[in-house]
């Protein structure tokens, strides 16, 4: 039955779980502390006492509170304002003490994601769409070898009711990858849309600002996922820019609704979050920490602790009152069983092989029993393609893409075997961007002249050499895709038709099969993964046109 605490309990079934959960700001733990089970949501002024009494218990423990978390439900907002709470004023009071209120930065950019498909913003004064990310989508969708958008499937542009719930899935929207796809798209002329440059600089945008609130180390190679600190001002002062630049957010509406612009709540709940985590920062920076690390400002423990509950005697996305109390109840109990002092023998360090992770390399190892390879083409025949792919070289995104998988194919197999030989065969020593087929390696940022954790920028032979590599997996999978040990059959092809394409010594053989078998991981693990995601697709539209039959009956 529905329980509250020490608001009581009623004759109402429990229909959810509300669990208040801490955890250290500058040091790795967590603990949940307590749960209440009502039966709907919580109203605004019981969750508003609840909260407060929560926080005055774990100051009377000895804990520092300084921040609230949570998502922008409407009976959070509603419990924060009846605390006097505000976008310009994000924290309110308990025994003199200052409590920060934050909202799950995720959970905003799920928001922004789903009020961007209903209709266009005005960011900086200029309207971007979400039609540019479907049309890259169906451009990329087309590609026949390497693809941009390798994450991006049809559950983010056309999101169901559960996937519009995704925090994942709009967070790969907003990427560094979707950026430069539709970067690359219209300087190829393959999207031919005005608003195409303005989406893709507002993406970059949000893929900059979810950085700079999820840095989880001090220090990173990209300065947006650093720590907030001093020594870095520039994220401090993007911070305070994003707080303008949301203010000045807008959404364009339909004419006939009579406004031509709104403010979605999102919009204010992220100025309020920029707000808070600002004040919070310099707060910290007065008792002396020279840190914060925003990524520790989310609610991702509390969304993993539900994961495990889900999974207590097998997946129940809906467990009932009395599963999830015994799960909580088990869960701490397990965590603070300690092996005692006084005990019969000495404390062992090992780690459950069950929990511990290996990381091997990845081997694919020949198939004896595949000994001879069919083919109607021969060498001959690959080179003739070459050589019109030569000619034929259009600046599409496919085109750009396959040089980019080429680059870091490149990248992966100098980093593995430091061979002179094979970095003369597979990067161009020419740094200048003069091949326009190398513009998408160029958007993403990566640096092929001064840095050596960066892309490459493939030679001509390579490129044509993974172009032809892509197509022998991709027809087998088309013709056979049941087939046994595809990548074993698809290697042993391209060693024998495609390897005598480029000028390899023998040394260099084995770091050439380096290539060819992580080409096949990538490709074959995508492809499959692709095909069972459409699979599930179609199952859903079938049940979808199931349902509409039944409703017309």
């Amino acid at each position: 039955y529905e329980d509250l605490g020490p608001k009581g309990r009623t004759n109402k079934l429990a229909g959810q779980a509300m669990v208040f959960m801490i955890r250290g700001l500058y040091s790795l733990w967590k603990m949940p502390i307590c749960y209440f089970l009502p039966a709907t949501s919580v109203k605004n002024c019981i969750l508003s006492e609840l909260l407060v009494e929560v926080i005055k218990r774990l100051l009377d423990c000895g804990f520092h509170v300084k921040a609230v978390i949570c998502d922008q439900g409407t009976n959070n907002v509603a419990a924060l304002k009846l605390l006097k709470v505000t976008k310009d004023k994000p924290f309110f009071e308990v025994n003199e003490r200052r409590i920060y209120s934050i909202f799950d930065t995720p959970h905003l950019f799920k928001n922004l994601r789903n009020h961007l498909k209903k209709s266009n913003f005005i960011f900086e004064c200029k309207e971007v769409s979400f039609q540019d990310l479907r049309d890259v989508y169906d451009i990329d969708k087309k590609s026949c070898t390497s693809r941009s958008l390798l994450k991006i499937t049809d559950n983010h542009i056309n999101p169901g009711p559960f996937q519009l719930m995704s925090c994942k899935l709009a967070m790969q929207l907003f990427s560094n990858t979707m950026s430069t796809a539709i970067k690359t798209s219209v300087y190829t002329g393959q999207l031919k849309s005005t608003t195409g440059i303005l989406t893709a600089n507002m993406i970059k945008y949000f893929n900059d600002l979810l950085d700079v609130l999820n840095s989880m180390s001090l220090y990173h190679s990209n300065p947006f996922k650093c720590a907030l600190s001093t020594e870095r001002p520039q994220q401090l002062e993007f911070l305070q820019k994003a707080i303008i630049t949301f203010e000045n957010l807008k959404q364009k509406t339909s004419a006939n609704k009579g406004k031509q612009e709104t403010r979605p709540v999102c919009f204010d709940g992220m100025c309020w979050t920029l707000n808070a985590i600002l004040m919070l920062y310099k707060e910290q920076q007065d008792m002396g920490f020279t840190y914060i690390l925003t990524g520790r400002l989310n609610s991702d423990v509390i969304e993993n602790t539900f994961s495990i509950f889900r999974q207590r005697g097998g997946y129940n996305r809906n467990p009932t009152a009395r599963t999830f109390r015994t799960t909580f109840r088990i869960n701490a109990k397990m965590s603070l069983m300690k092996l005692s002092n006084s005990s019969n023998c000495e404390p062992d360090d090992d780690i459950h092989l069950m929990t511990h992770s290996v990381n091997n390399d990845i081997q694919i190892d020949g198939d004896s029993s595949e000994s001879t390879i069919s083919s109607n083409e021969s060498s001959d025949s690959w080179r003739m393609e070459s050589i019109q792919l030569e000619k034929e070289a259009v600046v599409t995104l496919e085109n750009c893409s396959n040089t980019y998988f080429a680059g870091y194919l490149a990248m992966k197999c100098i980093f593995k075997f430091p061979c002179l030989n094979c970095e003369e065969l597979m990067v161009n020593s020419d740094f200048s961007i003069t091949n326009k087929l190398d513009f998408l390696i160029f958007c993403k940022n990566y640096d092929s002249k001064t840095s050596e954790m960066h892309l490459k920028v493939p030679t001509y032979e390579l490129t044509q050499f993974i172009i032809l590599a892509q197509k022998i997996p991709a027809d087998i999978l088309e013709k056979k895709p049941h087939r046994k040990k595809i990548a074993q059959f698809a290697e042993k092809k391209i060693k024998t038709e495609l390897i005598s394409l480029l000028n390899v010594n023998e040394t260099c053989i084995p770091h050439i099969e380096f290539v060819i078998k992580h080409l096949l991981i990538c490709k074959l693990f995508r492809n499959f993964n692709w095909i069972s995601k459409n699979i599930k697709h179609v199952r859903v539209e079938k049940s979808q046109k199931k349902l509409k039959i039944l409703k017309n009956i």
